[in-house]
This record gives C-alpha cells, structure tokens and sequence, in this order.
C-alpha cells in the first residue's frame, strides 16, 4: 500500500506543477484502487472529484478521454456515480465528437438499445454513421456490430449476409466469431451472396457456430438432416438422417427456439418421414406458440377451425382465438409474444 500512496504523491507533485496527463493519470488511479478500506474510498471519491474538475478545463485527446470515462462510470455505477444510461449518453456524445472511436461505438450501440431495437430514422443515421466512424479507425466491435445489423437486419439495415460476411472478415480472427460461421452457413443454406445450395460446408459451418454458443444453428441442422430445408431436393441422400435431425429439432425446442417445435409439428402434420399425427402436432404447435412463433398462432387456427377426427376437436371459438392473435402479432419480435399470448388468454 505504502508504494501505491507514494505513486500518488509524485502524481499530485506533477498536477502542482501544471501537468494534465498527470492529473488524468491521477485520477485513474484513484479510481482504479479496488480495496476496501476506508482510506481508499476517499481516494476513489478525490479521484471522480479531479476528473470532475478537469473535464470543463482540459482540452484534446486527455478530455476525450475523461469524458470517455466517465460515461463508463456512470453507465456502470462505478466508484459512487450515479448509475444511469442518460448521463452516460451525454459523456460519450461529448466524447465522440472528438473522434474517440470507442465512445462512437458506445453511443451508438446504447442509443440503439435505449430505444429497444427501434430508433427514428435521425437516430438510425446517427448510429450507422458513428459505426462506420468507428469501423473505418479498426475498432472490433464495431465490425461486430455491423455484421449483425446486416445479418438480422437491424437498425433500418436490409439483410445482407454478404455484406454481414465481408464486416466478421474484417475483425482479427473472424473464425473465432460465432456470428462469422453462422453467416457462412446461411450463405451456403439459403443461397445468398451468389453461392449454390452446399449443405454440406452449410453443415460444417453450422457445427462450428453452435460449439461457440449460436443455439440457432441447431435449427437448421435439424432441417439438414430431416431432409426439410428450403431446398431440400439438392440436399446429398446420405445427409438424411431422421434421429440425428429430429434430436437437434429437440435440442433447438429446449433452448426456446419457437420455430423448432413448428417444423416438428409439421412433420408429425404431414407425415414427412414420421407417422401422420396431428394430436401430436397440435401439442409441438402450442408448445411453439408458447415459444413465440408467429407462424404457430395461424397453425393453430387453422387446426381447431377444420379439425380432425379422432385427433384433434373442432372448435370454433378456439380457432377464432388463434387467428386473432396471429393478426394481433403481426410484426413483433418473437421475445414479445410470450407475454402477449398471456394477456390474451
């Protein structure tokens, strides 16, 4: 402890002296000090009160920096700052006017998640330009964050897995990126970019994507495998492999993928390589609806408004309940219709 107050003590000689890194460094000292003690809580509190004191008098890089900060401390609630996303807004606005690449790629993302994933359209061209400032000054995440508005199309973006594709590439190791592989597969699956249906590389790509966590992945090798992708008919013959697709299906079900238990629903509907039952489906098609998925609600409606004997009762107010929802859902995210089916229960 004795070195770390005595490094203080030349930094507060250097401030006397007039010496602006040194007071920045100063007061990232004293904020930087992770004991517990009494003695440094002051020096965290001296250290917020120096960068305070600073901010509205220092100039260049040093300020960018401190405002940088302190968006960081207000954002976290670090150190006693008051913890709130509003005051951290401002302090990396302030920041990212000078260019800091960092605070541009805060504000933006933050902006954008402090308007739920639907900004106005000023805001969208804020947060495009503000990436792309920060992406043309090599900033990773930036690339990241890019890759993924193309990808889901986020943000006003229209999807474009090319243009996710050539955004991943650019980060250091685009291999290591989840996103990156599952751009890749969905190249190859859907047939985007200009490549042919490959559902082999489209395979391996998703593989890799799921070992590092993209729990979607497990969907579509599920489809590979049952032989029901979009484009199934190009699918090679010894790629159908009904166990190993239906337990990636449940898989996929079990991590809340809504859409899983609709293809299982649809092949127990329509019989595709699994018995006919549709008592089956209808319980996959209500375990979808509870997982969100929009297209479930109209599955549903349509099951209870024809039908089937000995399988699945009519009932018309129940198939009236269901396409009513299915209108009323139109256009939400899918985490949003869980709460919404309960409501309208």
């Amino acid at each position: 402890m004795g070195k770390k107050l005595q490094d203080a003590t030349l930094l507060q000689l250097s401030c006397k002296g007039g010496y602006r890194t040194a007071q920045y460094n100063l007061a990232w000292h004293y904020m930087m000090q992770c004991e517990s003690s009494d003695q440094y809580r002051i020096l965290v509190g001296r250290g917020i009160a120096l960068l305070q004191d600073f901010w509205c008098r220092i100039g260049g890089e040093t300020k960018a920096r401190s405002l940088e900060l302190a968006g960081e401390f207000s954002y976290y609630g670090w150190c006693g700052m008051k913890k709130g996303v509003k005051s951290a807004l401002e302090q990396w606005c302030k920041s990212a006017s000078y260019g800091r690449p960092r605070s541009q790629m805060r504000y933006a993302i933050e902006l954008f998640k402090a308007r739920k994933g639907n900004p106005d359209e000023t805001e969208k061209r804020t947060i495009t330009r503000l990436l792309n400032l920060s992406a043309e000054q090599g900033l990773q995440e930036s690339f990241q964050i890019l890759g993924e508005f193309f990808l889901w199309g986020k943000c006003g973006f229209t999807e474009n897995v090319q243009q996710a594709i050539q955004k991943f590439s650019m980060l250091d190791n685009p291999s290591e990126a989840p996103l990156y592989n599952y751009a890749m597969a969905s190249s190859y699956y859907f047939r985007e970019c200009g490549t042919e249906i490959n559902y082999t590389k489209a395979l391996h790509f998703f593989q890799k994507s799921l070992s590092q966590g993209m729990k979607e992945s497990e969907l579509h090798m599920g489809l590979i495998y049952v032989g029901a992708a979009r484009y199934s008919k190009t699918a090679p013959p010894g790629l159908i492999d009904m166990n190993k697709g239906i337990q990636c299906l449940k898989n996929a079900t079990d991590n809340g993928i809504g859409m899983a238990p609709l293809k299982l629903a649809q092949l127990h509907f329509q019989g595709h390589r699994v018995p006919k039952n549709k008592k089956e489906a209808l319980r996959l098609f209500h375990q979808s609806a509870s997982l969100g998925c929009q297209l479930a609600y109209r599955k549903l409606g349509m099951l209870y408004d024809k039908g089937t004997p000995g399988q699945v009762c009519r009932d018309i107010r129940e198939a009236v309940r269901w396409y009513k929802l299915a209108e009323s859902a139109r256009g939400r995210p899918p985490h949003q219709l869980t709460n919404h089916l309960q409501g309208q229960s």
